[in-house]
């Protein structure tokens, strides 16, 4: 993947968004802590943030129950 790539990097931009936005962060996640996520999307004018316990980078497979809940909910609101 040869690391991180500045050109792809949307953090200074996130404010810019008008849809809403749904975050489903694992509270193991390796790459971020979910703290610095959910301060990364202050910015965003409508957005969600819910933490999955024991789970990592990709939640979803590692709670998959969970995950499936937390989707639906969001895609209610």
């Amino acid at each position: 993947m040869a690391g991180w790539k500045k050109d792809l990097y949307i953090g200074d931009k996130l404010h810019q968004l008008e849809i809403p936005v749904r975050f489903i962060w694992g509270d193991k996640d390796a790459f971020e802590k979910p703290e610095t996520g959910r301060l990364k999307t202050l910015a965003i004018q409508d957005c969600k943030f819910e933490v999955v316990e024991n789970a990592g980078h990709c939640p979803w497979l590692d709670q998959p129950e969970v995950c499936t809940s937390l989707i639906s909910t969001m895609l209610e609101d």
